[in-house]
């Protein structure tokens, strides 16, 4: 039987991960002519969609990615994504109403 100090350690626990606060809740997409070129304009960024539109007070660089779960009306043209450095752009292309596309910050 072992006899000596006890040392009683306590541990309090903060919570430190909070949510991102939006700061506005629209941001703009820059209209394109109907017949533009692809290798003329290379599409936006996510991350500079969501510039000032919301941050993470958590972590200041934080860049916001983008979760696309419908496009509405697409009578107009159609909508395309392409991620990272990729030169090929992909369509949207939902089959059911479960369906969502994530992009990521660096995603057009």
């Amino acid at each position: 039987m072992y006899i000596g100090n006890v040392i009683r350690v306590r541990i309090s626990v903060s919570a430190v991960n909070d949510r991102p606060k939006v700061k506005k809740n629209r941001g703009n997409l820059v209209p394109l002519p109907y017949d533009i070129n692809a290798t003329a304009y290379s599409g936006s960024v996510v991350k500079d969609l969501f510039d000032g539109l919301a941050e993470d007070i958590d972590d200041k660089n934080m860049h916001f990615g983008a979760a696309v779960i419908s496009l509405g009306n697409s009578s107009f043209g159609k909508w395309q994504y392409k991620m990272n450095d990729s030169l090929a752009y992909t369509d949207f292309s939902f089959s059911s109403d479960s369906q969502l596309v994530l992009l990521p910050p660096e995603a057009r």
